[in-house]
């Protein structure tokens, strides 16, 4: 397929050239939930993120890799044996990107939501968690005995959570990968047009416009 880029869950901006936060979802009823803290890293062009392993990467990828030694996930795409969190991303992103390829677990479908990271702080920033958030089951297996970090984290997510169901959003897999270039500043346009009353969003769209700043320029 190539190189290709998706666009930031919240805001629509191109992830092409950015930091994204990646978060793993499966379906909870009608609706795809949470199943653990976010990734970071800078979108790859291949549909996903660049990992650095951390607390979190790990625990993720261990879960995983335990989860299909005892036969509970089943894939077709790379076998399933991860070397590390990127690959196991790398796996995941062939089932939200082609049809006929697929990685579950306990039978539910594993996608991932993408949103760009200078969004994702501008909403942690200024929103509170409610309290209402509750992540997918598996959440709690993957982070078992975990730290205070990750602890820290979870209420990051919760705060993200928050943020969504207050504006009327859901949690969902990225939709209609093309190659971008022009389209970074358009993209960026229209999410200003369209959070125009929304400080939260705006800052994060500033701080997102200094992160992508040379490829604007290039345009």
């Amino acid at each position: 397929m190539g190189f290709y880029d998706y666009r930031c869950m919240v805001t629509g901006v191109s992830l092409k050239g950015a930091v994204a936060a990646l978060v793993l979802l499966a379906p909870d009823g009608a609706k795809l939930r949470p199943i653990a803290l976010p990734v970071f890293g800078e979108y790859n062009r291949l549909g996903a993120i660049d990992v650095k392993p951390d607390e979190n990467s790990t625990a993720i990828w261990t879960f995983f890799s335990a989860e299909a030694v005892a036969g509970n996930v089943v894939g077709n795409e790379n076998g399933l044996d991860w070397a590390d969190c990127e690959s196991l991303l790398g796996a995941i992103e062939r089932g939200v990107t082609e049809a006929d390829v697929y990685l579950t677990l306990a039978v539910e479908p594993i996608s991932f939501a993408l949103i760009s990271q200078a969004i994702w702080r501008a909403i942690v920033s200024k929103t509170a968690d409610d309290g209402v958030f509750r992540p997918h089951p598996t959440f709690a297996r993957i982070y078992a005995g975990a730290s205070d970090a990750c602890r820290e984290n979870a209420v990051a997510l919760a705060q993200v959570d928050t943020f969504l169901r207050t504006t009327g959003c859901d949690w969902t897999k990225p939709i209609d990968p093309g190659q971008h270039y022009e389209e970074v500043r358009t993209f960026l346009d229209e999410a200003k047009r369209s959070f125009s009353q929304s400080p939260i969003i705006l800052k994060g769209l500033a701080d997102y416009e200094q992160e992508v700043a040379k490829l604007l320029a290039d345009e």
